[in-house]
């Protein structure tokens, strides 16, 4: 996938990416992107190849699928997923929630008793 960066989104300047489903080129808002932390400036990259490589527009299979890529990569990695759906999701509470619910099953998946028992309760 290749990335073009605006100056800014006109029409939608908090917006620090989107993708063009047509081609799968990346656009980034330069603008709002280089205001993320670099965690979420990954979270942002993975998501938006997860709309292309699904090809789908549901915020919550993209958000998935860049968990799929980047847990467990890095010491705070499930943590900083759902920092950065927490920060990009605005007032979307069913996309927060999902984030929280699937890092709890990734976490229960390896074993936390935890994550186990939260997802039981649910």
């Amino acid at each position: 996938m290749k990335i073009k960066w605006f100056e800014s989104f006109p029409e939608n300047p908090t917006n620090p990416a989107r993708t063009d489903m047509q081609n799968g080129v990346i656009e980034i808002n330069r603008q709002a992107y280089n205001l993320l932390p670099s965690h979420t400036k990954q979270f942002v990259i993975h998501h938006e190849m997860g709309h292309f490589v699904l090809k789908t527009l549901d915020e919550c299979k993209a958000d998935d699928y860049a968990l799929s890529q980047m847990a467990l990569k890095t010491k705070y990695s499930l943590r900083n997923h759902i920092d950065s759906v927490y920060l990009l999701a605005r007032d979307d509470v069913k996309r927060k929630y999902h984030a929280l619910m699937s890092v709890l099953t990734v976490m229960a998946n390896l074993g936390d008793k935890e994550a186990i028992k939260l997802l039981q309760n649910r």
